[in-house]
């Protein structure tokens, strides 16, 4: 079978095909002193509540410990990156503007979320989050500097103090969140929905105006620090870009999945989203979270406004080692791959993995997790109950996103278990040292009906994993 012969052949040729490929390291996602960084949190958001106006404490003060409790669950739940090399990155950008800037309170806490989507967040304390899906596209510090400066100006305003202490002065607004969400898990959309949705974006206006005044801020702070002020244009369009990547064309993402034997079909990626589809999110970040921000067009407008009367210190982007950021970067990018994985964003994932494939056409890494996305999708597909595992969340898809979606959807348990067949059976990407990948194939094998191949993979499997932890899996 064909099988054998890509087995035979990896091993002759392995080392040779991955030594030009991107050695990547899953990074840290609990850190081993974990009991420390949750005192230091403590004691951020204490000192925080000490410095707020005595009238203003009683009504935050119940919503500041949700926020902290929300970090120490994220913390045990894997929701950080613990990387020093990311984590000398923040610092050494912040680093930069504080030293130019007069900033109230202690130096903040900078954390890496772990997150594939394009975002950055000031919590309570004045903790600044930034997601991996945020470095995995940038090309110079500027850029991330901008995104600090705006999370840094959130909290020297005291935005969120003042975002808690204006809703708790406004009963009917937790209602309305409510009636919302009720509205949504409706089997329909009603005609009252949009409504809704509006009247609840109304009360966000009020934070839309607070966004412009952090990146108006933004600009002074960078200004100051002497940093090229065109990064700042240029980050709030890589936030926009949300999960995106902006490299890759819709058609070309499935090339790596699409075989002479079985191609693509074009209406496979031809699918529609429905409304009650795109509610979800993560730990830090609600899926409507972009309409409580000024849209891209009216940001950049502003942004220019800010910046049109100050001379711009550098005239090209300041970069301090190029080859750095690109590592950061990398890292990032394919930490974003497992991240989406885990929240069970398969989309999202599998999206990431085959853009990130364009240009490490070898990499284990991806392949793997592309085979996992697939193999996964197939055992869920099996039972319709689990579908909400799937895309919990569709807001700010690009159209590339968009068709991994539909194919996703579109696709049955068989067809895309013989997409994973035509996908993991070739030399190129058949791992003969990953256990997983004879899993894959067996799972393809059997969800297809190729009961020869399967026996022949799980015969395999047993000789060269003698204690394999799929054997039993592999038996039926």
């Amino acid at each position: 079978m064909r099988l054998h012969l890509i087995i035979g052949f990896f091993f002759a040729s392995l080392s040779a095909c991955q030594a030009q490929e991107y050695d990547f390291h899953p990074l840290i996602r609990k850190p081993e002193n974990s009991g420390e960084w949750k005192d230091r949190f403590r004691e951020s958001y204490a000192d925080e509540l000490k410095s707020m106006p005595s009238q203003v404490r009683p009504l935050v003060k119940t919503e500041y410990q949700k926020h902290l409790d929300r970090i120490i669950s994220a913390i045990d739940k894997r929701g950080f990156i613990w990387s020093d090399t990311l984590q000398l990155f923040l610092n050494e950008v912040a680093d930069q503007l504080m030293a130019h800037n007069n900033f109230r309170g202690r130096r903040p806490i900078l954390v890496v979320l772990n997150s594939p989507e394009a975002n950055a967040i000031c919590l309570g304390d004045g903790t600044i989050g930034v997601t991996l899906g945020f470095l995995s596209r940038i090309t110079h510090e500027n850029q991330l500097a901008f995104v600090l400066a705006h999370e840094m100006a959130h909290h020297q305003k005291s935005h969120l103090m003042w975002r808690i202490h204006q809703e708790k002065q406004q009963a009917n607004e937790v209602t309305l969140k409510q009636a919302l969400q009720e509205l949504l898990s409706l089997p329909e959309p009603t005609e009252e929905l949009e409504d809704l949705r509006d009247s609840y974006y109304d009360a966000a206006r009020l934070s839309q105006k607070k966004e412009l005044e952090a990146d108006s801020l933004a600009v002074i702070y960078m200004h100051r620090a002497s940093l090229n002020l065109s990064a700042g244009d240029e980050a709030l369009r890589l936030l926009n870009l949300s999960y995106c990547r902006d490299s890759t064309s819709s058609v070309e993402i499935f090339a790596p999945l699409n075989t002479d034997k079985y191609p693509i079909q074009p209406e496979w990626l031809k699918g529609t989203l429905k409304i009650q589809d795109q509610e979800g999110g993560t730990l830090f970040f609600n899926s409507d979270s972009l309409r409580t921000h000024p849209a891209l067009t009216e940001r950049t407008a502003a942004f220019y406004s800010f910046t049109r009367h100050l001379p711009n210190q550098n005239a090209s982007p300041r970069f301090s080692d190029p080859q750095k950021i690109s590592l950061i970067a990398s890292m990032a990018a394919f930490e974003s791959v497992r991240a989406a994985y885990d929240l069970r964003m398969l989309d999202v994932c599998l999206y990431l993995a085959l853009d990130l494939l364009q240009t490490h056409p070898r990499n284990r890494f991806l392949i793997s997790y592309v085979a996992n996305v697939l193999s996964l999708a197939i055992e869920l597909k099996k039972n319709p109950g689990t579908r909400i595992f799937f895309f919990n969340k569709t807001t700010g898809y690009c159209d590339a996103l968009r068709m991994v979606n539909s194919f996703l959807r579109s696709t049955s348990s068989l067809e895309l278990a013989d997409v994973l067949f035509y996908f993991l059976n070739r030399p190129a990407y058949f791992n003969p040292d990953d256990e997983r990948h004879y899993y894959h194939l067996w799972k393809a094998c059997d969800t297809t009906g190729r009961l020869k191949v399967k026996e022949s993979i799980r015969n395999r499997y047993s000789e060269r994993f003698p204690k394999g932890e799929y054997r039993s899996k592999m038996k039926r």
